[in-house]
């Protein structure tokens, strides 16, 4: 995979820049669920950071969790945007959805927007992106080797899931919420029976965090990389004002 990003090209002295194409990227992408290996459609998937945020700031606020979410389901996501679309716009990725007028023209284009993380209120997280997939296998979009066309720009297959029991240490998720217990507090800032999601604002809390999900994964399935790296989101824009 290389030490540059995917969308980026190695330059002079050993430096990257981002590719003056549209790229063929490869990279891990997280959806939390309560499914196994569920089909994806029109599905917005983030990355390690990214899932991490939303969970931390939608999910484990709440027990039983919101939704009933009970884990994380990693893929190895490739992505081929259209070159019309790199053309019309100097970027990899168009807007979350894929439906503003500059995207839909151009193919089933795939969109990415980054978290905000200024306000107290968020987490803090580096870089924390989630994508949308337009389309799916049978709606296109999905293919099963990404080229660029109108109807085939990505392609995803599963590559494993982590509990979020594991992340917290829940040996009975119905005992510890019934115990009146919280995997995160959002008022005190840490949980109640538990300490993984402790401390929304700290960098280092969340580092560590993000480490632990890779080294879980890694265990897991030890057959795929820890890290394959991940593209910057270049659609310019964030899910909520800072």
């Amino acid at each position: 995979f290389g030490a540059c990003r995917p969308g980026q090209t190695p330059a002079l002295f050993g430096k990257c820049e981002d590719a003056k194409t549209s790229a063929f990227m490869t990279f891990y992408l997280y959806l939390p669920t309560n499914r196994v290996n569920p089909m994806l459609k029109n599905a917005h998937l983030s990355n390690l950071a990214g899932v991490l945020w939303y969970l931390h700031h939608d999910v484990v606020t709440h027990c039983p969790r919101s939704q009933w979410f009970d884990r994380i389901v990693r893929y190895v996501v490739t992505v081929k945007n259209p070159l019309k679309f790199y053309n019309a716009t100097h970027r990899q990725f168009g807007s979350l959805e894929g439906q503003t007028p500059s995207d839909r023209p151009n193919g089933m284009v795939v969109g990415c927007q980054e978290h905000a993380t200024a306000a107290e209120e968020y987490p803090l997280y580096p870089e924390p992106t989630v994508f949308s997939l337009p389309g799916g296998l049978y709606a296109g979009g999905e293919c099963a080797a990404p080229d660029g066309t109108d109807n085939c720009t990505w392609r995803a297959y599963y590559a494993g899931e982590v509990k979020l029991d594991e992340l917290s240490g829940i040996a009975d998720d119905f005992l510890f919420c019934r115990n009146s217990q919280v995997e995160y507090n959002a008022t005190t800032d840490v949980g109640k029976g538990t300490s993984f999601w402790n401390f929304r604002r700290n960098m280092s809390w969340s580092l560590h965090r993000m480490q632990f999900v890779k080294e879980l994964f890694e265990t897991k399935y030890p057959s795929y990389p820890a890290d394959i790296g991940e593209p910057r989101c270049d659609s310019s824009s964030s899910m909520a004002s800072a």
